[in-house]
């Protein structure tokens, strides 16, 4: 499997991001959400591109609430053309050993929606 890269979402590529996100939630798309991740230099409230060669096949992105303890996935999500070829679950691993190199939460929390 080709190694996937990770490109954090800046004011420059935002639009790519949610492009990927509308097309992946097209009831409930949030641009918001892209906006504010470019626009900060946290490390624990950041969106990424997810790419694959030069192509961008889908979002990841963590964020922190009031719980001191915790770090929350925000918008993950994979194009419908690369799923089922084992990416999902790297995209996963990856963020989850980004989140721990962070060594600053004890829990990594995901909410859903659907």
């Amino acid at each position: 499997m080709e190694k996937l890269k990770y490109d954090p979402v800046t004011k420059e590529n935002r639009n790519i991001a949610f492009s990927i996100q509308k097309t992946l939630w097209p009831d409930d798309p949030d641009y918001y959400y892209f906006v504010e991740k470019s626009e900060n230099n946290k490390v624990d409230n950041v969106a990424f591109l997810v790419r694959l060669g030069k192509e961008y096949i889908g979002i990841t992105g963590v964020e922190v609430d009031d719980d001191p303890e915790s770090i929350w996935l925000g918008w993950f999500g994979i194009l419908e053309p690369f799923r089922r070829n084992g990416y999902e679950k790297q995209i996963l691993l990856d963020t989850i050993e980004y989140c721990r190199r962070l060594n600053k939460y004890e829990y990594f929390r995901l909410d859903t929606t659907y």
